[in-house]
């Protein structure tokens, strides 16, 4: 059977988990903000926590859209602006650049070092040092 586990979200979008599948992260694009959840051994989630925000200049949601994580545990998020990328203790890191506003984002290539990026009617490619988780 399929069952709710969280019921609070705008627009839930893009989700992905940390490398030790210990906590899941969901990105709401009508807030503009990147939620983190604990997963227990039997599925559940708990500890619902803002992991970072994702809005523009203007304090708007920068529409965040798909997350990736990495091997070292890096969160990746496509939105406005480009590719954004925190560590796993919510601090930004930058921004990936993209000629328009990315919409999904996933690691390929040989060591999963190549991060694809959906952005307007094209795929752009980047190589990463970190390989996708």
């Amino acid at each position: 059977s399929i069952a709710a586990v969280v019921k609070d979200f705008a627009a839930p979008n893009g989700l992905a988990f940390s490398p030790d599948a210990k906590v899941l992260y969901v990105s709401d694009t009508s807030k503009g903000e990147i939620r983190a959840f604990d997963v227990g051994a039997d599925g559940t989630l708990s500890g619902g926590r803002l992991f970072a925000d994702v809005k523009s200049d203007n304090g708007r949601s920068a529409g965040p859209d798909g997350v990736k994580v990495s091997a070292a545990g890096h969160i990746l998020c496509s939105a406005r602006g480009g590719v954004w990328v925190w560590d796993p203790a919510g601090k930004l890191l930058g921004r990936i650049e993209v000629p328009k506003n990315p919409s999904n984002l996933c690691f390929g290539g040989p060591e999963f070092k190549t991060l694809f990026i959906t952005a307007g009617p094209a795929v752009y490619k980047v190589e990463l040092k970190v390989a996708g988780a």
